[in-house]
Formats: structure tokens, sequence, C-alpha cells
């Protein structure tokens, strides 16, 4: 690295390394406690086993007007594709969707776009066990049974952000007291996420060797303070020059 002056990281997934065993099901409780709590869907309907978190893995593409869930392989050639917990064969694929290749799938547009939903990190994948849950089994409940594939995603899309976006250009609500995610978090963080003393190690002998450190996160400064705190120790911010935070390279 002698030909650097400076060394920058992403916080997420590369910093910070997540128990993921833990933090999925806080992510899926908090996006269904919301649909039940603040939309009003059944609360029977979110009854998971231990088989249907298999369901979520990172890179799935949601079809928000199918209400198909789906992987994609080289050239958008679409590798498995879901409608609930059913795998399609490759003919039902064919109907839908000519050529089994999802066309419309552009990695250069925002994940949530008009036609899809680009479930790529370990935060968003939990949507898709949440909707594949609700389109298992809506037709047992009268009061959501008319909704369209649409409508669903729309309101599960409003339950991630009543337990995400906390903050706005305009205000910012702290951590502790915003949805049902970030409180299970905060109340006990070294559940969630790693301690990674080889990271932090690393970090001080890049410092040692006078090369700038720096780190980029779309979180706001409240929660990457505490991931980084879990991460590196009380004296995490000793080993990092400059910390940019709300980067918002992808809006929810």
């Amino acid at each position: 690295l002698g030909d650097y002056i400076g060394v920058g990281f992403d916080v997420d997934h590369c910093l910070v390394r997540y128990n993921l065993k833990e933090l999925i099901p806080v992510c899926v409780n908090s996006f269904s406690r919301s649909l039940v709590e603040k939309l009003g869907y059944p609360s029977e309907i979110f009854n998971y086993t231990e088989e249907d978190y298999r369901f979520i893995m990172k890179d799935l593409i949601l079809d928000i007007d199918s209400g198909i869930i789906m992987k994609l392989g080289k050239d958008k050639v679409i590798l498995v594709a879901y409608y609930g917990f059913r795998r399609l064969s490759n003919e039902e694929i064919s109907e839908v969707f000519p050529e089994r290749k999802y066309s419309v799938f552009n990695p250069a547009v925002p994940r949530f776009f008009k036609h899809y939903a680009a479930l790529l990190t370990f935060f968003d994948s939990p949507i898709a066990l949440v909707f594949a849950q609700i389109v298992e089994k809506k037709a047992s409940y009268p009061s959501i049974s008319n909704k369209t594939h649409r409508e669903i995603f729309e309101d599960v899309h409003t339950s991630v952000r009543l337990n995400y976006v906390h903050f706005d250009l305009e205000e910012c609500h702290a951590i502790a007291g915003f949805g049902y995610f970030f409180p299970e978090v905060a109340k006990d963080p070294g559940r969630f996420i790693y301690q990674r003393e080889k990271v932090a190690s690393a970090l001080k002998h890049l410092k040692s060797k006078g090369i700038y450190v720096f780190v980029a996160t779309n979180s706001h400064y409240e929660f990457a303070r505490l991931t980084l705190k879990q991460t590196l120790g009380e004296d995490w911010e000793s080993l990092i020059d400059l910390i940019i935070v709300n980067l918002s390279l992808i809006h929810i």
C-alpha cells in the first residue's frame, strides 16, 4: 500500500460483520409486526417456521406485478422462480417471461424500481419471505384476499420504511425509539454484530504507516457509530480519519 495516501471501506458487510442467524429473524419480525400493527394485516399470517427462513438469500428479484420471486443468472436468464413458496416449472416461467429472461432488470437503477424490487443485501432480502408468506396465505383472509401483488408489495415496502428510514433532510429520530428493528439491535449490539479484533489491528497498522483511513455508509451516524463501536472497540474513532454517512447510493 506504499503508493496509496488513503484507503476507504464500506461499513456494512465489509468492516462490520453481522450475525445473520440473529439479525434476519429480527428484520422479518419487525416488518411483520409493522404490517399487523400499522397496516392492519392479520397476525395469524406471520407464523414462520425454521424451514421458511431458507427462502432468504441475497440477490433475489421480486417482479411486483406478477408476484414472482426469482434468481437471475447470466444474461438475465431466470435460474429459479417461486410464486409464494411454490417453485415454478420452466414451462410456467416461460409463460410469464418469454425465453425465461427477465429483460426489464437493470442493475444500474435503484433497487426498488417500478417493475421490480432487487433484494441485494441481507437487510432487504427478508422482504422476499414476508411477501411470499402473504401471497401464500392471503386467500384465507378476506381483509387482504383482494389485494393485488403491487398493493401487497407497497404495504411491505411501507413496513420496511417504518423500520429503517429514521431520518431525512428535515428530521431525524433516535434509533432507540424508532420502529422495531433498531431498538432491538441497540439494546444488545453484541447479539447481532461480531467483534473483529483483527480488523481493528489492520486499521491500526494502516494508521501507523501514515495512510488516511475513511469509511462510508448509507446509514445515519448514530447507527454507524453503534456498529463500528461494537466491531472495532471503544477506541474506534482513533482508527478512522473520516466517516461519510447518509451516503444514499441507493435509495430505499
